[in-house]
């Protein structure tokens, strides 16, 4: 029936001054009466009412008279359960009380810590003041689904808070303390957890509607406003959480926020199994190879500047960059991607790395002297430290191995092919000399990945066993480019292309360069045979160094591009970045850019007078 709430063993109705309701309340009183209802309560023209422990009245909410005339005749507990019984009294109350949780904390040692049973003059002030506090529980307005709704939420080192508000009025008040594992969060992520609780807590009001938020912790935001695989994996699952929620997040300096702020300090004790098991799954899941990720650890331990960095990352950024010491200005300004995950700091996905590793990691960077460029995408991709880029380029530039084999600016304006539109639609090969021994390399013209292979015969029949080892991995390509040598000018090879139904295209005579992308994998191959050879290095490590650089202007690796995933290398690199992820066609933007770059730094087309 309209205007009725049966709960429990209560019936409560409201009323209108009008005939129509009176001959409502009428029926309501008949049909209880029949049912043998124990207590119908009979409210005619009457200004408040009492339901479930609150009193309903014109100007709000209040907690019910009776229940806080039987709180304050409680005589003092006498023993743990005692403590059980009035916490539990009063925590129904919960709404109506911002400062509960500090109020009480005495009350509450003798239970969670399963102390010996001491009522000392502690306790006995707490349980008085909680009393009082009950006496003094303030009017919660009535929800208007009308009027604008805001959440104000806040963390605190222990504990987090929020209040539901309409018109400056609050609704409703909550609190909970943070597990021992959220007590290590950054502060930046005890703020977004913050937000969660406020969004689940208020379920009732938040969902399905446009809800303000209102945070204290600027940086917030930015990372809202972020793509989630660019944030920290702790925050992309509270991000995703928010989902469901239409919210307007606003920022407001902690003076402001009153309310949240009272209740992120008088926080009620609160266990979930599913946060701990949330937990659980992030200590488990190790970004990094566990060796990897205790040296990581161990040097992050010992370095002074990162355990200062720690420390702001857990308890909170100031407002102002020279608030903080000097030595950790420099991480300011992206100071809302930085957690620390089982202590190692990231930026984002990526690691910071130790001031005592930062040598070994340039070491590694380089060991298959690439050029600078591509070292620093390389590093970009994975780890991270302040003036990273201008130290790789100092160590690279003193190297004495890239600078002998430095190459040559001059070049002739650039005909590229057409960009394919799938990997291994066009595939180039060539072969190069290097130490008297012969190599075939096959270049993808999608991703610019390429296979080397020796070759211990220049006939034709063992360069097509070869490609053929390649096409059976990567599939056969619709065309292939070669120059004109007789591995491939020949009616073995024609025949090749007739049974494995690809198209053959060469290049033309006295212009190997028509083949553009298979010379210029010849060049990048023939200088890292000869770099690893002077400076004793595996070839096949800069190999797959260089298949792992991300492209210029691409932001993706030629192994992405081919296979849609990195390989694993012997840079630190996170778990996620190992993934599989499906990546878009390249733009063809990106080849009119690259084309016009290489005209305007080339001499142009020769001239030559008859």
């Amino acid at each position: 029936m309209d205007c009725v709430v049966c709960c429990v063993w209560q019936m409560t109705f409201w009323y209108m001054v009008s005939a129509k309701q009176m001959r409502k309340l009428a029926v309501t009183m008949t049909r209880s009466w029949k049912a043998c209802c124990r207590d119908v309560r009979r409210l005619v023209c009457d200004s408040s009412t009492t339901f479930l422990g609150h009193l309903l009245t014109k100007d709000g909410l209040r907690v019910d008279p009776e229940k806080v005339r039987a709180i304050q005749e409680m005589p003092p507990p006498t023993d743990v359960q005692g403590v059980q019984r009035f916490c539990g009294m009063v925590n129904y109350l919960a709404r109506f009380l911002p400062k509960l949780s500090q109020v009480t904390e005495p009350l509450r040692k003798l239970v969670i810590n399963s102390e010996p049973w001491a009522w000392s003059n502690e306790q006995d002030n707490a349980f008085q003041e909680t009393k009082n506090l009950v006496a003094r529980a303030p009017v919660l307005a009535y929800y208007n689904p009308q009027k604008p709704l805001v959440v104000q939420c806040d963390a605190s080192e222990r504990g987090l808070g929020a209040a539901l508000l309409q018109d400056g009025q609050p609704l409703s008040f909550a609190s909970r303390a943070l597990t021992p594992t959220e007590v290590r969060y950054a502060q930046i992520e005890k703020e977004m957890l913050a937000i969660v609780f406020s969004l689940n807590k208020f379920h009732q009001y938040t969902f399905g509607r446009l809800t303000t938020v209102i945070t204290d912790h600027k940086p917030l935001q930015a990372i809202m406003k972020k793509q989630l695989d660019q944030v920290p994996r702790r925050l992309q699952g509270m991000i995703l959480q928010t989902q469901r929620y239409n919210i307007d997040l606003q920022y407001r300096p902690g003076k402001e926020l009153l309310l949240a702020d009272t209740m992120s300090r008088a926080f009620l004790p609160d266990d979930r199994c599913e946060q701990q098991l949330e937990d659980i799954n992030v200590v488990n899941h190790l970004p990094v190879r566990k060796d990897t990720a205790e040296k990581i650890r161990n040097a992050t331990l010992k370095d002074d500047t990162l355990q200062k960095l720690t420390t702001v990352i857990l308890t909170g950024w100031p407002q102002e960059r020279h608030n903080i010491a000097l030595e950790i200005r420099m991480y300011f300004p992206f100071r809302d991607e930085l957690v620390v995950e089982d202590d190692i700091v990231y930026k984002g996905q990526r690691l910071v790395i130790p001031k005592a590793l930062r040598g070994e990691m340039k070491e590694k960077l380089h060991s298959s002297h690439m050029g600078i460029e591509s070292t620093l995408r390389r590093a970009r991709d994975s780890i991270f430290w302040p003036s990273m880029n201008a130290e790789i380029k100092d160590h690279l530039s003193a190297c004495n191995v890239c600078q002998k084999h430095a190459p040559a600016q001059q070049r002739e304006t650039l005909k590229p092919h057409p960009r394919p539109d799938f990997p291994w639609e066009r595939v180039g090969c060539d072969i190069l000399e290097h130490r008297s021994k012969h190599f075939l390399v096959t270049v993808d013209y999608y991703s610019n990945f390429w296979e080397v292979d020796q070759l211990s015969s220049l006939t034709s029949s063992h360069v097509i066993r070869r490609l053929k080892a390649h096409f059976a991995r990567h599939g056969i390509p619709s065309v292939l480019i070669t120059d004109n040598g007789s591995q491939f000018a020949c009616e073995a090879f024609n025949k090749f292309s007739i049974d494995w139904n690809f198209e053959h295209v060469t290049s033309s005579p006295r212009y190997p360069r028509s083949n553009g992308m298979a010379e210029s994998a010849v060049k990048t191959v023939k200088m890292l045979l000869k770099k690893a050879d002077e400076s004793n290095g595996d070839p096949q490590m800069a190999f797959l160094d260089h298949r792992n650089t991300p492209l210029q202007h691409m932001h993706a690796s030629p192994a992405q591009l081919l296979m849609g995933r990195r390989t694993r290398t012997c840079v630190p690199t996170t778990t996620k970045q190992l993934l599989p992820k499906k990546l878009s066609v390249p733009e063809t933007s990106w080849s009119r850019r690259n084309e016009g770059w290489f005209s305007n730094t080339t001499n142009g087309p020769k001239t030559f007078v008859l």
